[in-house]
C-alpha cells in the first residue's frame, strides 16, 4: 500500500472562497503527488455548513463523489457526521448559548474536537500515513492536524487562506467596528476574545512542536496581520485561479445592463451594512442604477441589513437575490457595470478575481489582500478603509466614464497577463503539491 497525505479540509464552495479554493485543488492534486490521499472534514466548519449555509437540497454528495473520482476518498467518519446532521439543522440567531458557551469555556470545543478525531482514527487505516497537511487556519483545521499529528507521530503543515488570529488591540476594533453598543455585544464580546486568545495560543504552541513544518500561504497578507514573520512560511505563486470558462463570459463587456453587483459571503466582514450607506449616495447622483446583493443570506444578518436599507431608503434599490447558481451568478456578475466589494477580511479575494475575468471592474477598500494583489491593476479601483462616501464616488466615475474608456481599462496589458497567470487551477495544485513535500521532506 502507498504512503498516504492527511488532509483537513472543507471542500464545500456555497461557504466561502476559501472553501471553493480547497474544492478546487483537491480535485487535482492527486495528478501532482505519488503518495495517497485521504480527507477529514474539520468539524466546526461542517456545523457552519448544516447550520449557516446549507438547505436541505444542497448536493454535497456530488463533492464527494467528484473527488473521490479523482482519487480523493474521504475519511468515512466525516462523511457520516456530515449524514447525520443533514435534516437537522438550527437556525441560529444574534446569540447562541452553545457558541458563547464555546467561546467562553473553549475546552468544550477541545473535547469535542478530540472524540470526532478519536472516531475519524478509528474508520480509518492509520499507519499508511506519513504526514498531514490541514488547508485552513480556522481553529477547528489547526486543532484536528496538530492533534492528529502528536497521536500519529507525523509531521505537519498548515495553509493560511486567512489571518489566524488577531493582536488583542486589532480583535477589540474589529469587534466593535462589525457589532453596534449594546448589552448583548457586550456579552457576546467576553467568549470573543477568549476564542481569540485561544487560537492565538494554539498557534504558539503550534510553533513550539517538533513535527510542525512551515506554514503555505495564499499571500503576504496572514502572516504579516498575525505577526508570523519569524516563522516558516512559503507564500504560493500562483496561490487562487479561476475556472478558465469564465473568460467566455468576456463577451458582456458591451452588453452591460443598468445595476452594480455584490456577491460574496453575507456577513459583516465583508461589508454588507456599509453597502446600503454606499448606495444612498450614489443613486442620489444616479438614481435609477440597481444593487444585486448575491450570495446565501445569513439570518443572523439580514434583519440588521433590511433595516439599514430602510434608514437609508434604498429598500427598493438594492436586490437580494440569495444564492444563485454558479452559472447564473457569473451571467449576472458580467453583465454588471461594477462589482461594489467593501470587505475587511481577505488574503487574495478569489472573488475580485472572477469579477475581472469575467469582465467586471471592482471598487474594494484598502486592506493588505486587495493592495498586494491588485495594485496594480487599473480595473480594481482602491480607497481607504471605511470611506464608504470615497468607495461610493469611485463607483460614481466607472458608472460615468465612456464606453471606450471602460473597454480600455478591462483589456490592459497588465490584467490579460495577470488573469493568465492565474487561470489555470492545474498550475496552482501543481505548485502546492511541490512546496508542501518540500516542507514535510517527501523524497
Amino acid at each position: 500500500m502507498e504512503d498516504k497525505l492527511l488532509i483537513v479540509s472543507c471542500p464545500f464552495p456555497i461557504i466561502g472562497g476559501g472553501e471553493e479554493r480547497s474544492f478546487q485543488v483537491l480535485k487535482l492534486i492527486k495528478k501532482y503527488t505519488y503518495f495517497d490521499i485521504e480527507v477529514i472534514f474539520p468539524p466546526d466548519r461542517i456545523v457552519d455548513l448544516l447550520q449557516i449555509y446549507c438547505i436541505n437540497d444542497y448536493d454535497w454528495k456530488n463533492i464527494i463523489k467528484t473527488l473521490e473520482k479523482n482519487r480523493v476518498p474521504i475519511n468515512q467518519y466525516s462523511i457520516m457526521f456530515l449524514e447525520n446532521g443533514f435534516g437537522k439543522q438550527t437556525k441560529i440567531g444574534s446569540f447562541n448559548i452553545s457558541a458563547f458557551f464555546d467561546g467562553l469555556l473553549p475546552q468544550r470545543k477541545i473535547n469535542f474536537y478530540k472524540e470526532y478525531i478519536r472516531k475519524c482514527i478509528e474508520h480509518c487505516d492509520s499507519e499508511t500515513f506519513k504526514g498531514i497537511y490541514s488547508h485552513h487556519e480556522y481553529l477547528d483545521a489547526v486543532y484536528v492536524s496538530k492533534y492528529l499529528s502528536s497521536k500519529l507521530n507525523l509531521d505537519f503543515v498548515i495553509l493560511l487562506q486567512l489571518e489566524p488570529f488577531r493582536s488583542f488591540v486589532d480583535a477589540t476594533k474589529s469587534y466593535f467596528r462589525f457589532n453596534r453598543f449594546d448589552f448583548r455585544t457586550l456579552i457576546n464580546f467576553l467568549p470573543f476574545m477568549n476564542l481569540n486568545t485561544t487560537i492565538s495560543k494554539e498557534y504558539r504552541d503550534l510553533l513550539k512542536s517538533k513535527h510542525f513544518k512551515g506554514f503555505l500561504s495564499v499571500s503576504i497578507t496572514p502572516i504579516l496581520i498575525s505577526g508570523l514573520t519569524n516563522t516558516n512560511y512559503r507564500v504560493l505563486r500562483p496561490a487562487n485561479a479561476f475556472e478558465s470558462k469564465l473568460l467566455k463570459y468576456r463577451r458582456n463587456i458591451r452588453k452591460k445592463e443598468n445595476y452594480a453587483v455584490f456577491f460574496a459571503r453575507f456577513t459583516p466582514g465583508k461589508g454588507i451594512f456599509e453597502l446600503p450607506i454606499i448606495w444612498r449616495i450614489v443613486t442620489k447622483e444616479i438614481p435609477d442604477i440597481r444593487l444585486i446583493v448575491c450570495g446565501r443570506q445569513d439570518q443572523r444578518f439580514l434583519g440588521k441589513f433590511k433595516n439599514l436599507t430602510k434608514k437609508y431608503d434604498v429598500e427598493d434599490k438594492i436586490i437580494l437575490k440569495g444564492y444563485v447558481p454558479r452559472d447564473e451568478l457569473f451571467e449576472i456578475v458580467s453583465k454588471a457595470k461594477v462589482f461594489v466589494y467593501p470587505t475587511h477580511s481577505d488574503s487574495f479575494s478569489l472573488v475580485t478575481l472572477e469579477s475581472l475575468a469575467v469582465g467586471t471592474p471592482v471598487i474594494a477598500y484598502d486592506i493588505p489582500a486587495i493592495k498586494y494583489t491588485y495594485r496594480d491593476i487599473n480595473a480594481v479601483k482602491i480607497v481607504r478603509e471605511w470611506n464608504t462616501r470615497e468607495m461610493a464616488k469611485r463607483v460614481i466615475d466607472i458608472l460615468k466614464i465612456s464606453e471606450d474608456e471602460y473597454i480600455e481599462m478591462l483589456n490592459e496589458r497588465k490584467l490579460i497577463n495577470f488573469l493568465k497567470l492565474h487561470s489555470s487551477w492545474e498550475n496552482v495544485a501543481k505548485n502546492e503539491a511541490k512546496e508542501l513535500e518540500n516542507l514535510l521532506n517527501f523524497e
